[in-house]
């Protein structure tokens, strides 16, 4: 029997390259500091569901509307107003039960817009990690890994976890592209040297500088929210 394909898009400015047939495809996107980090998060937190927008006007029209939450940030950077910024542990301690989490990021919700076609979108990082690969090897379908990336640009600990999800489930697709060679040989030559690898990340020093370090252990931290954000074409759920 035939295996499903398996592919990796470094980063979302390239979504043009994977249209084709995108509609019989599961696309699992990731923007590991910090967006789907926070999303897979604050649904294991207890967040009903999470409504991805790209634009600040978008989420600004949610602003004190009951039981919702309104979160995002630009250039790592809470936007001013917002409930919340772009952080997975804000939800940690937090009632989120029957509430609504509507966020904007610079990087991953742009992901969602380029997707949305997808058969199956869900999304996560390292820290559903195992749950994530699970669900895509159960899903049997020919599978996109969509790396969010920087503006447009490549960016390491997306890449780096491209390659975590390529080297756990290589032997039960049929991996195609260098992309997808790419990210799992960074992983693997990094993978016992994760946090030191993405320390020299631009993004890591930009979150840093903001003095959100815990954000970045919490994201870089392996199946801490073992639960996975499936997309039905206005929110991801569990």
């Amino acid at each position: 029997m035939n295996k499903p394909t398996l592919q990796v898009c470094l980063t979302n400015s390239l979504m043009h390259l994977h249209q084709q047939n995108l509609n019989e495809k599961l696309v699992v996107f990731i923007d590991i500091l910090r967006n789907t980090s926070t999303i897979t998060a604050a649904l294991f937190f207890g967040i009903e569901k999470v409504k991805p927008v790209s634009t600040v006007n978008e989420a600004k029209a949610f602003l004190g509307k009951p039981n919702h939450i309104v979160a995002g940030e630009r250039q790592g950077i809470k936007i001013d107003a917002f409930d919340a910024g772009n952080s997975p542990l804000f939800f940690k301690d937090e009632d989120n039960s029957n509430k609504t989490l509507v966020i904007t990021s610079t990087n991953g919700t742009q992901s969602v817009k380029h997707a949305k076609a997808a058969k199956v979108l869900c999304c996560g990082g390292f820290v559903n990690q195992t749950a994530l690969v699970a669900f895509i090897k159960q899903q049997q379908l020919p599978t996109l890994i969509l790396a969010s990336g920087w503006q447009g640009d490549v960016n390491i600990e997306d890449t780096l976890f491209a390659g975590a999800l390529v080297s756990n489930l290589r032997s039960y697709f049929d991996v195609l592209g260098d992309p997808a060679i790419i990210s799992e040989q960074l992983y693997q030559q990094n993978k016992n040297n994760i946090v030191n690898l993405v320390a020299n990340a631009s993004h890591y020093n930009r979150i840093a500088a903001t003095e959100q370090k815990k954000d970045i252990t919490y994201c870089l931290s392996v199946d801490v929210a073992n639960v996975v954000p499936v997309y039905d074409g206005e929110f991801l759920k569990l």
